[in-house]
């Protein structure tokens, strides 16, 4: 964790524009399509209810379909913004890094006598992954998941204080299912780092020592020391992946609550008369 702070940190002070104005475009795509889904759903129950009430032809059909068309291009708009922003700073980044990184190796630092070079290899091509997916697939998509949840909250608190509560306990789950996960996955994890570790040195040894190896008699013998170790990385990957699917399910069952809590919610607020139906379809299908 400290380790990942440090890049952070690091990607900040070289990105930092680019990091804010991804996190930004990321967040009013995310709110443009909570808001398209919440007009939709909107404009289908009160088109539905004025037909039933034969108020159908005096209507406003425009300005809702227009507000639809805008929403939608406007997240589309802002989610390439985010990805151009995103990806251009962490590339940019990670270049910086591997010139540093690879000049320090070339000036022979202390990397380089501690590692082979096939596990230097490995090390380096792991760790650059790894600092690849820690801003994109963990920072932003949790800095903007918890300004999303504290807006929804509040906008929620004007209308209904339970649904507010529903929505807090769903993120409260969805957090509690993630981090269970990460917990029951990192066994696996370390399992596949470490096998493709092996699987990468055992290729590159056989690579560089094949002749010496065939004159030995060897040759069957670091094959099948590879297919051992591909065999491992290909368990550890497939541990990794169930764990993945029921943290997925139990998310998705969790996403399914909150819909018929939320649901179950507006009919009590539609009978007491606190509430309008097609209000009450912006706020479900948004909510969830």
């Amino acid at each position: 964790m400290k380790h990942a702070l440090h890049f952070i940190a690091m990607m900040w002070r070289e990105e930092s524009r680019w990091m804010l104005l991804g996190a930004l475009a990321s967040l009013a795509a995310l709110f443009s399509a909570i808001a398209l889904l919440g007009l939709s759903g909107w404009f289908i129950t009160a088109a539905g209810l004025a037909g039933i009430a034969g108020i159908g032809l005096t209507f406003d059909f425009f300005s809702p379909s227009s507000g639809i068309r805008f929403l939608a291009l406007f997240r589309t708009a802002t989610r390439y913004g985010e990805r151009l922003a995103t990806h251009d700073a962490t590339l940019r980044f990670l270049a910086k890094l591997r010139a540093n990184l690879f000049s320090s190796i070339a000036k022979g630092g202390n990397a380089s006598r501690r590692f082979r070079s096939s596990e230097l290899l490995q090390r380096l091509t792991a760790d650059l992954d790894a600092i690849d997916a820690l801003y994109l697939r963990v920072v932003l998509p949790v800095a903007v998941a918890v300004v999303l949840a504290a807006v929804a909250a509040a906008l929620l608190s004007m209308v209904s204080m339970p649904a507010v509560l529903v929505v807090l306990a769903a993120i409260v789950a969805s957090v509690l299912a993630i981090y269970l996960g990460a917990r029951v996955a990192r066994k696996s994890a370390r399992r596949l780092a470490i096998g493709s570790e092996s699987l990468r040195v055992r290729t590159i040894d056989l690579m560089h020592a094949q002749t010496d190896l065939a004159l030995a008699g060897g040759l069957e013998t670091q094959q099948a020391r590879i297919a051992k170790a591909g065999r491992y990385v290909a368990n550890a990957g497939m541990s990794l992946a169930r764990i993945e699917i029921a943290a997925s399910a139990a998310i998705a069952l969790i996403g399914a609550g909150l819909t018929l809590s939320l649901l179950v919610i507006g009919a009590k607020a539609i009978e007491a008369g606190t509430v309008v139906g097609p209000l009450m379809a912006l706020l479900v299908i948004g909510g969830f």
